[in-house]
């Protein structure tokens, strides 16, 4: 998780001391207040060009500054943030890395630095500095979820389990926080947590899309698919674009038997964002509601679009197999890569075929 650009900004403001900005028209924010000095003034019109979206113009001022101020860390930490959005991770991590050594305790820094380097594969750094951003800043909220998040990552789930919960004291109010605490306990298969820390997220963020979605997830592993329908239908109305929240209420309508308000779900998500994945599930609705013929062609035409998507080949021979089609369930499974595991579940389930 990233700051965003503004929030970079603020930082800036408030933690490392940049003077408020001046009014339009050159007047003081202050009356009577001196002009601001030659650094401060350049990393204000650095900083107001790179809001603006001028890489280059911000990269040129924020170069000027630091020779004026060679000490000061704060041109160094904007030059990051402006080559990070000029598609330069390189210079980004070395702008970073020289604003800390100026002073080790920028949180906003490290974790910037901790998310470069993760999008770059460093994971064992980024963590490094994910605990660094948190531990000198610890009201972070970006600091904490990317810590959790990478340990999640990292197969290690009662320790991001335990990184959350000492968060959250420090962030009441972030509901965030607790969506990720809920979905490392779903994780750990402690559901019961899960739902409660899920609910909690909905109270402190009842418009949030993605609390509602999770929340949902929640309630549909633990098969209370009314509620999940209710929640992931929210979840698709606040976000109307997100083919994940459609995907996830098609997914609960299907376990509900809600053949075609399933497939209208999943339909929408395919619109948004066309995926092997979404196929395969309104094959199985179409299967499950009687139709095997259909779920059988839309596999066939999808897997001729796509001859290398294992997913949609295993749910082709599934499907045949279902439907009794035995010889044509085995030969679709022939091609594929016999060692893989699911690959060898479908085989084992196809071998029952009669």
């Amino acid at each position: 998780m990233r700051l965003t650009l503004p929030t970079m900004c603020a930082f800036v403001t408030v933690f490392l001391g940049l003077p408020t900005p001046p009014l339009p028209g050159g007047a003081s924010a202050i009356a009577g207040a001196p002009p601001a000095a030659p650094v401060e003034a350049l990393v204000d019109e650095g900083t107001q060009k790179l809001q603006a979206g001028d890489v280059r113009g911000a990269l040129e001022l924020f170069g000027r500054a630091e020779k004026a101020a060679p000490k000061d860390p704060r041109p160094r930490f904007l030059r990051g943030a402006a080559l990070a959005q000029d598609k330069d991770p390189v210079g980004a991590v070395k702008a970073y890395r020289e604003a800390l050594a100026l002073d080790p305790k920028l949180a906003a820094v490290h974790n910037e630095l901790g998310a470069l380097l993760k999008e770059q594969g460093r994971g064992d750094e980024a963590l490094i500095e994910f605990k660094a951003a948190v531990a000198a800043q610890p009201d972070l909220p970006e600091g904490w979820s990317n810590l959790g998040r990478s340990l999640v990552e990292r197969g290690e789930l009662a320790a991001a389990i335990a990184t959350y919960r000492k968060a959250l004291p420090l962030l009441p109010r972030d509901a965030d926080l607790r969506i990720d605490l809920s979905v490392a306990l779903r994780k750990l298969g402690k559901l019961d947590e899960a739902t409660g820390a899920a609910r909690e997220a909905v109270k402190l963020a009842a418009g949030d899309g993605s609390a509602h979605l999770n929340l949902g997830l929640c309630l549909q592993h633990g098969k209370k698919l009314d509620e999940a329908v209710s929640e992931l239908t929210a979840a698709a109305r606040l976000q109307p674009d997100s083919a994940l929240a459609h995907f996830a209420l098609g997914g609960a309508l299907r376990e509900w038997k809600k053949w075609d308000a399933a497939l209208a779900a999943l339909d929408r998500a395919q619109a948004i964002k066309p995926s092997a994945g979404v196929t395969v599930e309104i094959a199985e609705t179409w299967r499950q509601k009687g139709d095997p013929a259909r779920a059988e062609a839309l596999l066939r035409a999808a897997t001729v679009k796509s001859p290398r998507s294992l997913a949609l080949r295993l749910a082709l021979a599934r499907t045949l197999a279902a439907a009794h089609k035995c010889r044509e369930a085995t030969e679709t499974l022939a091609p594929l890569p016999p060692t893989q595991e699911d690959v060898k579940a479908a085989t084992a389930e196809i071998k029952a075929c009669r």
